[in-house]
């Protein structure tokens, strides 16, 4: 199981598998414009899963990968994670204290030290400021905690307000004559929830002109812009414009590096799960991959994702169903959830009736055909309906052929595919019951004369007509490979007329 973790400080660049050197390289030349004139703010901007915590953990080993000679001119770095503060009017105290703490921590020097003290003097006036209207810019970004450490309401006019322009300008003042710039990762804004999101952004705004001092905000943009118009921000797209200087959409997964993760994450599976036990399976799974499956992966998180499903569900299906289809059973489940639930309710809509004789072909076309309208509306509750919908016709060759889809039948009853409604019925188990017939049960009486009264005994008059069937069908796929005494096997099979459970 992957567990997400992106890439650390310190080793990102070297284990950069997207190819994001470059996107690296172009936020850190930005950055170049923090100066004693002013301050400046950059956002990495991407959607949830895209990455964007390694790209900043690039960044910032770029950042510091200064000789020791420029030593005076290394940033400062500082973390600041508004998600784990928890309390959203405590949000700029904690932000501040965070920056005169990393300013104590990694320089000592006296420069350092003035700075840290008049940050430290900023921020603690706010603690005593309360929500007055007409005190803009500043007074109403965060509340007072005046109330909660025990003062008289009534009293509270007795306090003066403190003049926080004047603390403004102190830590200009100090940051002006500071020689190091500072430079403020602040991840995970698009955690928050709305009224956070808004909060964080007018505190970027409020101290972005800080000389010396440099931010570099993660964020997915819609988000961002979604939590703001919540809020009755008007133009919330320019308002974030007014906030941030240069804003950077992350790159885009290339192909190369979407099949990259593919196969990377492939190679991890268990070895028996990528034994090939059916016919034309690693054929399969290339042919799926190229019908929707790579555009459905847009995300490194997607990858992680798809896979972490597949470590889940495949032990319980290998040797059952073939590897290519539990895969994108697998990627209906992560990025096509209305599919996979109609899958799971209707799947006689994908793959006909559960027994091939109950009705003729053109009955199971007739029956998949009256599925249309939901299938459709499933696939408009996706991200990616036309993707998704490549998937499906991959999978179920009859869904595509009535929607008049030029997509090729695929697959055979022997295949472990899940167009076949047995397999389904398997797949959307999770394994077999009694009265299904196993794959793996039917390789046994072909390949393992030791364990093939074993395998007869444990048929019933349930399941026993199917698996003569899949058992006929597999003598085709096999053609008599690796079977090494087929005379044997044909007089075990004769008998079987005069034994239960055939016999009655």
């Amino acid at each position: 199981m992957d567990l997400d973790q992106p890439l650390a400080q310190g080793s990102a660049l070297e284990n950069d598998r997207l190819s994001r050197h470059s996107f690296a390289e172009s936020a850190v030349h930005a950055l170049k414009a923090v100066s004693p004139r002013g301050g400046f703010v950059l956002s990495v901007e991407g959607a949830w899963g895209s990455g964007k915590t390694s790209a900043l953990a690039m960044v910032e080993d770029l950042l510091l990968q200064q000789k020791e000679t420029d030593e005076i001119k290394r940033p400062i770095i500082v973390h600041f994670n508004p998600w784990l503060v928890g309390d959203r009017d405590a949000l700029l105290r904690n932000f501040l204290a965070r920056i005169a703490q990393a300013l104590k921590l990694h320089d000592p020097a006296d420069g350092a030290k003035k700075v840290a003290r008049e940050i430290r003097a900023y921020a603690k006036a706010f603690d005593v400021v309360k929500l007055i209207p007409g005190a803009e810019p500043w007074a109403s970004i965060v509340k007072s905690v005046f109330e909660s450490v025990g003062h008289a309401t009534d009293s509270i006019a007795e306090y003066k307000m403190p003049n926080l322009e004047e603390h403004k300008q102190r830590v200009k003042d100090a940051l002006y004559e500071y020689p190091r710039p500072i430079i403020v990762f602040i991840d995970d804004i698009d955690r928050l929830f709305p009224p956070e999101v808004f909060e964080m952004v007018r505190i970027i705004k409020a101290v972005g002109e800080l000389p010396n001092v440099g931010y570099v905000l993660a964020w997915d943009p819609t988000y961002v812009s979604e939590s703001l118009k919540s809020l009755k921000v008007a133009h919330p797209e320019m308002y974030l414009d007014k906030v941030v200087q240069a804003r950077i959409p992350l790159s885009t997964l290339s192909r190369l590096s979407r099949q990259t993760l593919f196969k990377n994450a492939l190679e991890k599976l268990h070895p028996d799960a990528r034994t090939s036990y059916f016919k034309g399976d690693e054929d399969r799974l290339f042919n799926l991959y190229f019908s929707g499956l790579r555009e459905l992966l847009e995300q490194p998180r997607d990858v992680i994702r798809l896979f972490n499903t597949v470590h889940i569900i495949e032990p319980a299906l290998r040797g059952e169903v073939v590897l290519a289809d539990i895969v994108g059973l697998a990627a209906l489940m992560t990025k096509a959830a209305p599919v996979f639930e109609l899958v799971s309710r209707k799947p006689h809509y994908f793959a006909g009736p559960a027994s091939k004789d109950q009705v003729s072909k053109d009955k199971a076309l007739e029956m998949i055909s009256g599925g249309a309208q939901a299938r459709e509306t499933a696939l408009e509750g996706c991200s990616s309906p036309i993707d998704a919908k490549r998937v499906v016709h991959f999978l179920f060759p009859l869904v595509a052929k009535c929607d008049n889809s030029p997509v090729k039948e695929s697959t055979s009853e022997v295949g472990g595919c899940i167009a076949n409604p047995s397999r389904l019925f398997v797949a959307l188990q999770r394994g077999f019951s009694a009265s299904d017939i196993s794959f793996e049960s039917v390789r046994k009486l072909l390949l393992e004369p030791a364990k093939r009264n074993e395998v007869l005994h444990s048929l019933t008059e349930e399941n026993c007509m199917e698996f003569m069937e899949f058992l006929g069908d597999t003598v085709k796929a096999f053609s008599e490979k690796g079977i090494a005494d087929v005379e044997s096997l044909c007089l075990a099979l004769g008998t079987l007329p005069d034994k239960k459970p055939f016999i009655n």
